[in-house]
């Protein structure tokens, strides 16, 4: 890949400029005390100087939300391995060893596996072409759809080779336009990339994560509701015992919180009244609350059986015993087998035999029977 100098130029035009705010306020407003710091220099922010067309979304808030939420993680992966994760045939049906290592020649199956994951998470994915003299596939190189801006003419790709560099620098280089494959999902708000499917998740994913993070932070920190404490009938207080009650008053928060605090005054008539200031509780944010309906959300937009996310329903929430078979089987011809096929007409135009993916597996049923003890000897 050639590396060419890149002017600053006009930017072009492309994407939404109300969905292209609202993630990045959603990427800003994020905070991941376990994530990559990094993972902000492929926000497009950072990437405005270059001559490059946007994305409708925010890169950095995609990556973001990846870990944000088990379930949208879990969804992810899930989906990706459904589809490609079986493993793919011949278009005849064939299992010719030979056949099948001059496909995984030109695309391993690490590529083919890292490709279907950035297709679900990003809505875009890429190849990078190589051909022979003849112009004649040879190899097919995953490129991460993290790190990959369209051009008018071109494609920009950002390679950060040194672990110390900074978020929204590194080194770019420009690839030709006919050597990069690009699958997009489709979306309106766009000409020239596409959106994921869960886009109008992002919301609920956000807010599962702030509500976690939330409690996580008040039971970290022991948090009490506030007081005010009154004292009544003594004419003064020095100013060490004021300053001793309040530090004693403040090590009731944090680790080893809830203890008692004795105090004695002299005088008959000294009374000590302590006013909550808030008497309503801990926390009322409801948070079984946010976390149910957040996680419908997030299932809802990646269109996943809640059974095949580990997630058990109750009664009141429409589950019944015994349909789980059925829950993947229309799984399964609703999405699986409809994306098999589009990734093969994307795929077999590239690779030296036609390949075709093998079916998701409904249930043990449909798996090959085990021979009986002593029948395969007949």
């Amino acid at each position: 890949m050639a590396k060419q100098k890149l002017n600053k130029v006009k930017e072009l035009p492309g994407g939404s400029d109300n969905v292209a705010s609202f993630t990045v306020e959603l990427e800003k407003a994020s905070s991941l005390p376990s994530g990559d710091p990094k993972r902000s220099a492929w926000s497009q922010d950072n990437i405005s100087e270059k001559d490059v067309i946007k994305y409708p979304v925010s890169l950095g808030a995609l990556m973001d939300a990846a870990v944000m939420n088990p379930y949208h993680a879990r969804c992810l992966r899930f989906k990706s391995t459904a589809v490609i994760g079986s493993g793919y045939t011949l278009a005849n049906g064939s299992e010719d060893k030979q056949k099948l290592g001059a496909v995984r020649a030109v695309l391993t199956d690490d590529a083919l596996s890292a490709f279907g994951a950035d297709y679900y998470q990003f809505g875009n994915a890429y190849l990078e072409c190589e051909t022979n003299a003849k112009g004649i596939v040879v190899k097919l190189h995953h490129v991460r759809a993290a790190s990959l801006w369209k051009t008018k003419t071109a494609w920009v790709q950002r390679v950060v080779e040194d672990e110390g560099l900074t978020p929204g620098t590194g080194k770019f280089n420009q690839i030709e336009k006919k050597k990069i494959l690009h699958r997009a999902l489709y979306t309106p708000l766009s000409d020239h990339y596409g959106l994921p499917e869960y886009i109008a998740a992002l919301l609920p994913i956000m807010l599962s994560y702030e509500a976690d993070d939330f409690h996580r932070k008040y039971y970290s920190n022991g948090a009490n509701a506030g007081f005010i404490i009154k004292i009544t009938g003594l004419k003064s207080i020095s100013e060490a015992d004021r300053k001793e009650i309040k530090n004693q008053l403040e090590s009731t928060k944090g680790p080893g919180n809830f203890r008692s605090l004795v105090m004695a005054f002299g005088g008959k008539d000294v009374e000590v009244e302590v006013i909550g200031v808030a008497k309503e509780g801990t926390i009322r944010d409801d948070y079984t609350g946010i976390k149910t309906t957040s996680r419908e959300s997030i299932l809802t937009s990646h269109g996943l059986p809640p059974r095949l996310m580990s997630i058990i329903l109750d009664s009141k929430s429409g589950a019944i015993s015994g349909q789980v078979d059925e829950e993947m089987r229309l799984f399964n011809i609703a999405f699986v087998e409809p994306e098999q096929l589009a990734l093969e007409s994307f795929l077999n135009p590239l690779l030296p035999y036609p390949i075709k993916f093998k079916p998701f597996l409904l249930s043990r049923s449909d798996a090959t029977p085990e021979p009986e003890p002593g029948e395969a000897d007949k």
